[in-house]
């Protein structure tokens, strides 16, 4: 090894040495943030004149970088909203806590005890598979899982048996056929059997938020657009029968439940979506975008999940936000 090598290596060295160095003096993790910390900030935050948006910045970027100590739980996510928290901060809260994967963990064990079991084991593992969901439902490293529990939940949940979910006459034979096709994904039967409903009961607004909504699922996550006069209908027939007061005590079926912990006002979560998806169908699917815009911004005009997924299409004029 000539002089020269041994200089570069020794300078090599050196560098990793006084990076070690600087790691331990400088690069110490900060202390996890605090729920009254956080909530604080957006306190003091609110009282400037800037968005909501600007006003959650800084809490974000400090929870991503810090890391929380804390299980939030639904008393702790009220005072946050209250406070003025965006749902990207709550999602951030879940995917940056230190307890986490215990957390995880713990849901996860308790689904796999409790699923196999008597009927009131069965209620507990839906409830563990629907935690898990509402809290990671944007963590990466869980979509398995995630993907898992989803298709768990549609399967288990509430029937459409009338006696169970639904204000309307029992003992329907249609209602059964409609669960079994449902249940085994025949998409197609599934709409011939909801139009035969609708005919006899064309309010029944329960089927045509779960038409609209499975409608929608196959044109979108499987690219089939069989289904998108159908999905654009009867999306349109339930914010025209919702415009119309008529209620429900669920607002639609099985994983389109649209009264939810999350969303307690079914029906402002359902109109928000309806007019989400005639939003979406007609900007990227008729090149009807000015019309589709405008539904976004009705949509945007309840408290429903389709509020996150209308801010990350980014579809507003940059000078009209």
């Amino acid at each position: 090894m000539n002089f020269r090598q041994r200089r570069i290596i020794f300078l090599f060295v050196s560098l990793l040495w006084t990076f070690s160095v600087q790691q331990m003096v400088f690069g110490q993790k900060p202390k996890p943030i605090t729920l009254d910390e956080i909530i604080s900030k957006l306190t003091l935050n609110s009282q400037n004149e800037k968005s909501a948006d600007e006003n959650n910045r800084q809490p974000i970027e400090e929870i991503s970088e810090r890391k929380v100590n804390f299980s939030l739980d639904e008393q702790g996510e009220k005072s946050l909203k209250k406070a003025g928290a965006s749902d990207l901060l709550i999602t951030a809260i879940y995917l940056n806590s230190t307890n986490k994967i215990e957390e995880q963990k713990v849901l996860y064990q308790s689904f796999v005890d409790n699923y196999s079991g008597s009927l009131q084991q069965r209620k507990i593992a839906l409830e563990a598979a629907k935690e898990f969901v509402r809290k990671y439902s944007d963590d990466k490293e869980s979509e398995k899982i995630i993907e898992y529990f989803k298709t768990y939940i549609g399967v288990v949940s509430t029937p459409i048996d009338p006696e169970i979910c639904c204000d309307h006459p029992p003992r329907n034979p249609l209602y059964f056929e409609f669960d079994k096709a449902f249940r085994s994904e025949k998409w197609s039967k599934v709409f011939e059997i909801g139009e035969k409903i609708l005919i006899k009961e064309p309010e029944f607004i329960d089927i045509t938020l779960t038409l609209a909504s499975v409608g929608f699922d196959i044109t979108v996550s499987k690219s089939n657009r069989s289904y998108l006069n159908e999905t654009l209908y009867y999306a349109e027939k339930s914010v025209e029968l919702l415009n119309n007061k008529v209620s429900s005590e669920h607002y639609g079926v099985y994983r389109y439940q649209y009264k939810t912990k999350e969303f307690p006002d079914g029906k402002g979560n359902a109109l928000g979506y309806m007019n989400y998806i005639i939003g979406y169908i007609k900007y990227f699917y008729l090149d009807q975008k000015n019309a589709g815009i405008g539904y976004f911004r009705k949509a945007l005009q309840f408290e429903s999940r389709a509020n996150r997924l209308i801010r990350d299409l980014d579809v507003f004029p940059k000078t009209q936000k």
